[in-house]
């Protein structure tokens, strides 16, 4: 026992680092959104669903056609008591403060729960510690905003007082959690079943009960009723298992083997190892309480959708690390028991060996995957003044006026009635904002061609007419007068100078290329960044002369067709208006096969006019 005048250290150091926490993960998130890094999907579409409720207009959305209230999404109740926060505090913003508040929060019930099974308080602060540095929740805290990464401090707290025995403190945080997702009733019903199993408290059975009732309304009544297609729409990544609830109930009973063969592919059993890798695998000595979380582990597991099965990139683990925690907790304490009667080392020294163990390999999984500056894959996104010019744009459309907008925006203007992501145009559509200058995502396009496709004819036709345009933003108004593409909204192709690490030269005709670099995003899309001069007008035909960047892959493992891409910006400022000696860049973007090998791709640069062409063989160093 600490002597009282420091027994509350231990209490104020884990405040410490639930402070630190929130300062430093709502800075990140804030930081993000300035960067236009979050979309309608999914901050645009809660933001506005809850502003429209703060509005008298329940649970209204409008970012996705055909799909008019969230209910049709998931069934998230918890999501009404954020709306008064709207009467105060209308803003997104919001949405990622309260997230990464939430968060942060699960670090109490993470110290209290190791300090009671394990009994030293400064075991209950590295576990806190492990807890807030796990990447399941940091990368769910910058994933937009979800309900369910809620769950990650809910259901701690509620596996808390359900080992405790504190039962009506236990039915609070379960019916939170439960009101979080529509699957999450399945896993407080496991809970009940333990409570009754274990613990021999009848009362587990009315837990059972409420949760399988509520379930069933989620999942049978109100999201079918409030979906555009008569069932929840995120059936159809379960396609291998039978698609809807009743498929897959259907091929549980009649074809498990099916389920069975899904559940255990490769990349899904790497995925359950990556999820117990940062306890050390403790979590297995303690199978009563990790297997609570079986549902969101069927969830994930059986998906055909490969983000779903993700560690830390999304937010669909966040329901099962309350589990892989708190069964790590208690596998410390069984594995401590059983080292003690073997051994002849001092127990309080077997176990720090063994917290250390985990404090261990979860700083070497943060430092892998972690989104913090002590990660080596932590990278700071930049605002550049592309995205702060973003802002002359935005403030230009009128706060209730119907707007489509690129992804990336929408978010930033999702406190109206109705908003869009292009390329949806409803005729109530008064406004239109894109951004062609390859600085963000063009979601729902696969690719920039396709993009591009529906971008140009804005300019062929009157409904829509330019009003403002600057560094490749576009802003139109239907029924205004068309203006001319001013001369500004060409600075995002113009470049003062070639990066020295990225010179490279090659003659094409009448064109030099002055340099050349390559980036690998997100492991699936290969960012190509030139530099281009023109030096002279002979050979340059508007439709003949614009570069060709074709990447080959016919040497890779898993090989691909050659891929040709014009020249990113050659749709909005072609070659043959380049004037001469005007050092012009752009980026061009290749979505890559799965797991493509970079040390076998090659890339030609050519004219298709010219009998002359460059080869840049691309390596996993980006050259």
């Amino acid at each position: 026992m600490l002597h009282t005048k420091t027994k509350y250290w231990p209490q104020l150091i884990v405040a410490f680092f639930i402070s630190l926490y929130i300062v430093w993960f709502s800075f990140l998130s804030l930081h993000q959104h300035q960067a236009m890094l979050t979309g309608g999907l999914d901050l645009g579409n809660v933001n506005q669903s809850l502003w429209n409720s703060s509005q008298g207009r329940f649970l209204q959305m409008t970012t996705m056609e055909g799909q008019y209230s969230r209910l049709g999404l998931h069934a998230e109740p918890i999501l009404l008591l954020l709306v008064p926060f709207y009467w105060i505090i209308p803003d997104p913003r919001l949405l990622l403060i309260i997230q990464t508040v939430v968060l942060a929060l699960g670090a109490w019930p993470a110290y209290k729960l190791a300090v009671w099974k394990l009994e030293y308080p400064l075991v209950g602060v590295v576990m806190a510690v492990v807890y807030l540095f796990s990447p399941i929740i940091q990368g769910a805290n910058l994933f937009h905003f979800h309900a369910v990464t809620f769950t990650a401090t809910l259901l701690l707290f509620a596996v808390y007082y359900m080992l405790r025995g504190y039962f009506w403190r236990f039915v609070l945080f379960a019916i939170l959690s439960a009101a979080c997702k529509e699957e999450i009733p399945l896993i407080i019903l496991l809970m009940g079943g333990y409570i009754w199993l274990f613990d021999h408290d009848r009362r587990g059975l009315g837990v059972m009960v409420g949760a399988l009732i509520w379930f069933l309304v989620a999942n049978l009544l109100i999201i079918p009723a409030h979906s555009p297609i008569g069932e929840n729409i995120h059936y159809e990544r379960y396609a291998s298992v039978g698609g809807g609830l009743s498929g897959m109930i259907k091929t549980a009973l009649t074809d498990p083997l099916q389920i069975w063969q899904v559940a255990t592919k490769p990349d899904k059993i790497n995925y359950i190892l990556q999820l117990l890798f940062p306890v050390g695998y403790l979590s297995l000595l303690a199978p009563q309480i990790f297997l609570l979380s079986a549902p969101s582990l069927a969830v994930n597991m059986l998906s055909d959708y490969e983000l779903m099965y993700a560690v830390d990139e999304q937010h669909y683990s966040t329901p099962i690390w309350p589990f892989i925690f708190a069964s790590a907790i208690v596998g410390i304490r069984v594995a401590h028991n059983q080292l003690k009667r073997v051994s002849r080392v001092s127990p309080k020294f077997l176990l720090s060996i063994l917290v250390g163990y985990v404090l261990l390999l979860s700083m070497a999984n943060h430092a892998l995957r972690g989104r913090t500056p002590l990660s080596i894959t932590f990278n700071l996104p930049e605002i550049t003044p592309h995205h702060q010019l973003a802002h002359r744009f935005l403030d230009q459309i009128p706060p209730e006026a119907v707007v489509s907008a690129q992804n990336p925006y929408v978010a930033h203007l999702s406190q109206r009635p109705r908003v869009y992501i292009f390329p949806r145009l409803d005729t109530d559509t008064k406004w239109l904002l894109l951004d062609v200058s390859g600085e963000v995502a063009i979601y729902p396009f696969e690719n920039w061609p396709d993009y591009q496709q529906a971008v140009l004819p804005l300019f062929e036709q009157a409904e829509f007419g330019l009003i403002d345009a600057a560094d490749g933003y576009l802003l139109f108004q239907r029924g205004a007068s068309p203006q001319p593409i001013p001369e500004q909204f060409y600075s995002f192709a113009k470049a003062d100078h070639v990066p020295v690490d990225s010179q490279y030269s090659a003659q094409l005709g009448a064109m030099s290329l002055l340099g050349l670099n390559t980036t690998l995003y997100a492991d699936e899309s290969l960012i190509v960044k030139t530099w281009w001069q023109r030096n002279d007008d002979s050979l340059l035909n508007p439709e003949n002369n614009q570069p060709m960047l074709t990447l080959f892959g016919t040497d890779c493992p898993n090989s691909f067709p050659p891929l040709t891409r014009k020249l990113l910006l050659a749709g909005w400022y072609p070659p043959h208006k380049w004037p001469l000696d005007q050092l012009v860049q752009d980026r061009t973007i290749f979505e890559l096969p799965p797991q493509t090998d970079l040390d076998c791709i090659s890339l030609k640069i050519s004219l298709p006019d010219e009998d002359k062409s460059a080869i840049y063989r691309i390596t996993t160093n980006g050259k």
